[in-house]
């Protein structure tokens, strides 16, 4: 919890501070350099522990809860205490508006994306593995190199057949996001890196669980429409109402 003393620390110092229990318990030996930083959470590269299998891992910090907003997260809320079956406790700290509700909400959008990360990374899919996560600070592996992270997809070329091969990969995530129920719900090629000829799908806090949230199929929709467009620029051609009406349908009839 921040103490009013911490409150005087820089934001940098206070994300930093947030790192400190992964050191403690031996994950990793210390943080090498900050790889990004956004509206909602900043990205750290660390060196790792030699006995936690890895050479480098990856921490991303929440931004502390008074200094984020969640005024838009409603769509992604909806559904989610019924899929997390949340005790009344928790339920009437969520509702409430008061500090302690706030600070509940936030670490409820911090502890869903590393569940989530969790689920789907041993299902298989091509997102980040989960290590470890400590308050609003979440550790997983690192994408990229000592040389530089892994690149967004926003911004890099491909050829068509490049391109047709990515979005392969990218609809066979989906549909497997899908199966353990589970829809991105912000898939675009800025939450998307690629490295090594191989995309990986970050960035989860707003996943939603299609059989609580009555967005689902729409989230689904714009996802898939994301990936469409990106595609496009390379030259291929691809209905994307088509393929979010198949993959919903099938896994609607899966369920019955």
């Amino acid at each position: 919890m921040i103490t009013p003393k911490d409150e005087k620390l820089t934001v940098e110092q206070r994300l930093l501070s947030y790192i400190e229990p992964f050191q403690e318990h031996g994950w990793i030996t210390r943080v090498i350099a900050q790889v990004k930083s956004g509206k909602e959470a900043t990205i750290f590269c660390c060196e790792a522990h030699p006995d936690s299998g890895h050479h480098l891992l990856a921490a991303k910090v929440y931004r502390p809860y008074d200094m984020r907003s969640f005024k838009n997260d409603a769509v992604y809320q909806r559904g989610r205490q019924r899929a997390g079956k949340a005790d009344m406790r928790t339920l009437r700290a969520l509702e409430g508006k008061s500090k302690g509700g706030r600070n509940a909400k936030f670490q409820q959008w911090v502890s869903h994306e590393a569940k989530t990360l969790k689920l789907l990374s041993r299902a298989g899919a091509d997102v980040p593995q989960p290590i470890a996560q400590i308050g609003p600070a979440i550790l997983m592996s690192y994408i990229g190199d000592e040389e530089r992270p892994a690149p967004m997809l926003y911004g890099l070329l491909f050829d068509r057949h490049e391109a047709e091969i990515l979005l392969d990969r990218l609809i066979h995530n989906v549909e497997l996001f899908l199966r353990h129920h589970r829809i991105h719900a912000d898939l675009s090629p800025y939450n998307i890196l690629y490295w090594e000829d191989k995309p990986v799908i970050i960035d989860f806090p707003q996943a939603v669980d299609p059989r609580f949230n009555e967005t689902a199929e729409q989230l689904l929709a714009r996802d898939i429409r994301y990936i469409a467009e990106f595609v496009g620029e390379f030259g291929v051609e691809y209905d994307a109402e088509r393929m979010t009406s198949d993959l919903w349908r099938r896994y609607r009839t899966a369920r019955l």
